[in-house]
């Protein structure tokens, strides 16, 4: 099922290069953000931010279905690769996805209103509705 509707108006590729301090990739649509991510050929080493105003074919947890709006959500990727390989255990990656989703919570707290809430694995709600899950 795919829902599209623009509530507000497509992203500024120009703006969020100018805006963003990492390299930017910025399709209007695109079937996964994730999934383009992991297609990339030679992806940048540190971080990058894949971006887009629909996805046709959006990933939850598990392989679910994420179903947007167009122009409703923040809909994006960030790829980071260390310079150097590192081997982590399946703990630390758990604990490190859960620190960017605290992370999150205390940047978006500044402007949302609401009391958010953390679901393991990946989670982050705000007063009860999902506001993101983070894939790692």
């Amino acid at each position: 099922m795919s829902v599209k509707t623009t509530l507000y108006p497509p992203l500024n590729e120009s703006q969020l290069k100018a805006t963003v301090p990492i390299p930017v990739i910025y399709r209007q649509e695109l079937p996964s953000t994730n999934d383009y991510m992991m297609g990339l050929q030679a992806p940048n080493q540190g971080l990058s931010l894949i971006v887009t105003d629909y996805q046709t074919k959006g990933k939850g947890q598990a392989g679910r279905l994420w179903i947007s709006e167009s122009g409703a959500n923040l809909l994006f990727s960030i790829l980071y690769l260390p310079k150097s390989p590192m081997k982590a255990p399946q703990q630390a990656i758990e604990q490190f996805t859960l620190d960017i989703v605290r992370a999150l919570a205390v940047s978006l707290g500044g402007f949302l209103a609401g009391s958010f809430d953390l679901k393991p694995p990946n989670d982050l709600y705000l007063s009860g509705k999902k506001v993101c899950g983070i894939l790692s």
